[in-house]
């Protein structure tokens, strides 16, 4: 695929610079002369590079049209770079220069910076955008990606690009599509008026994807999602039951288990990164598709009384942090806090009696398999309910316009959270205190340092 680079020539004798665009293809180099000349204020010290942002935009402009004309001509590899430069040289129709184009990777990067100047909240999927964006690029091999070449065929390639070899599924081959399929919905949202029956992106691929995969044609099989574990309230029982321990990691893990499940499933990384609380609740946005919710998978949760003593041993007292956890001061990161975590999982599967396959799948992420599980079959939850506890939806089905009328709301979350909660004796619950030393040196210890005071904890009446 042919290369483009602007470039300035040696001064006219009028005193100005002539810029040409130089096209490499097949190691072979040829110049097209272009429409504008500079002075040496738009130039650099060393005369060599444009530093006026306005021509810097016409000359990026035209060279991404260069880049689409070689997208469209077949055969492109076969031919020299003589026989493509007069190709990018004939005059374009005019039924050409009437269809809509418009790059999704300057999309992308306006939404990172529109991203980060909302604050350090956003600053995560202000790097989603632009991971998504280098990934693009990577896969295309070019620094433009017109909107209407996101068809079914670009996005499976790219998936496929992203798997990297390997057959299953990985986080990214979701989450990347899924930051690209709202971009795309958000263009379509600006430039396509269906009521007025203008209709300038057409491209619709991930909807056809979805039903490929569902129905497995294409040689592409329906992926199942990868195993977890549910326990049984009888098994979520026995882990509250727990009195003693033989690490700070295994006791670590038992509370960070119990408080992920009493949180409706709270995720890991959310525990680590969570940053809001206030009058008893705690609002979060899940990580994992805040990216790809309009909502920003925001969710709150009601600290309810069984909650309290491993809410209070763990809350952040470091005023240096705003995070309402200390797993941050613990940990460096989240990678670490989870490696940690599920080592001690290992030890309490043991000790409930897990073995082989069922104790290799009883991980931090197996909460939210149980939660899910339980709440639907023992506290006789609805599923739709089930999902919005697990921040799977944003719970206002088809209405998208008419949610965005309406405050909402998460009381009818926290009676189903009530609900689950009174499943389990959470009198039997014993919690070990920690120092808070965190609110003294910064310490960056790997293990909190334990008391021998112990406390039960009383659930509250029904």
């Amino acid at each position: 695929m042919p290369t483009f680079k602007a470039i300035v020539e040696n001064p006219r004798k009028d005193g100005t610079y002539h810029v040409k665009i130089l096209v490499t293809h097949k190691r072979s180099k040829k110049r097209i002369r272009t429409e504008w000349y500079l002075t040496k204020n738009d130039l650099t010290t060393d005369l060599k590079k444009i530093k006026t942002k306005y021509y810097k935009e016409l000359i990026d402009e035209k060279i991404w049209q260069y880049q689409k004309i070689c997208n469209k001509i077949p055969n492109i590899e076969s031919k020299d770079v003589k026989e493509v430069v007069k190709i990018l040289q004939i005059p374009p129709q005019t039924k050409e220069q009437e269809v809509f184009e418009i790059d999704i990777i300057t999309h992308l990067m306006k939404e990172r910076e529109r991203l980060l100047s909302l604050g350090p909240k956003k600053k995560k999927s202000a790097a989603m955008r632009q991971t998504v964006t280098n990934s693009l690029k990577s896969y295309s091999r070019r620094e433009t990606v017109d909107v209407n070449e996101l068809n079914t065929k670009f996005i499976e390639g790219y998936i496929d690009f992203l798997r990297d070899g390997n057959e299953k599924y990985t986080r990214k081959c979701s989450s990347y599509p899924g930051v690209i399929s709202k971009a795309l919905n958000d263009l379509k949202a600006i430039h396509n008026d269906e009521e007025a029956g203008i209709i300038k992106i057409t491209v619709n691929p991930f909807e056809k994807i979805k039903q490929r995969r569902r129905s497995g044609i294409n040689n592409r099989p329906f992926v199942k999602p990868k195993k977890r574990l549910a326990l049984s309230v009888e098994q979520i029982q026995a882990i509250i039951n727990l009195k003693t321990f033989d690490t700070k990691r295994e006791e670590l893990a038992r509370d960070v288990y119990l408080l992920s499940f009493m949180l409706m499933g709270m995720n890991l990384v959310d525990l680590y990164t969570c940053t809001d609380y206030s009058e008893g609740i705690l609002t979060y946005n899940r990580e994992k598709v805040e990216d790809r919710r309009d909502d920003d998978a925001e969710i709150q949760v009601k600290i309810e009384p069984e909650m309290l003593p491993l809410f209070e041993k763990y809350k952040n007292l470091n005023r240096m942090k705003s995070n309402v956890f200390h797993f941050s001061t613990m940990y460096a990161d989240n990678d670490n806090f989870c490696d940690a975590i599920n080592k001690g999982l290992q030890i309490i599967g043991r000790k409930i009696g897990l073995s082989g396959k069922d104790l290799k799948l009883f991980t931090s992420y197996s909460t939210r398999r149980s939660y899910a599980t339980i709440a639907r079959y023992d506290a006789q939850v609805d599923m739709n309910m089930v999902s919005e506890l697990l921040n799977h939806s944003d719970g206002n089905g088809g209405a998208k316009v008419t949610q965005l009328y309406i405050d909402k709301k998460f009381s009818h979350l926290w009676e189903a959270n009530r609900k689950v909660l009174d499943l389990f004796d959470w009198n039997k619950l014993q919690i070990n205190h920690i120092k808070p030393y965190n609110n003294v040196n910064n310490s960056r210890t790997k293990e909190p340092t334990l008391l021998s005071r112990t406390t039960g904890c009383k659930a509250s009446p029904n």
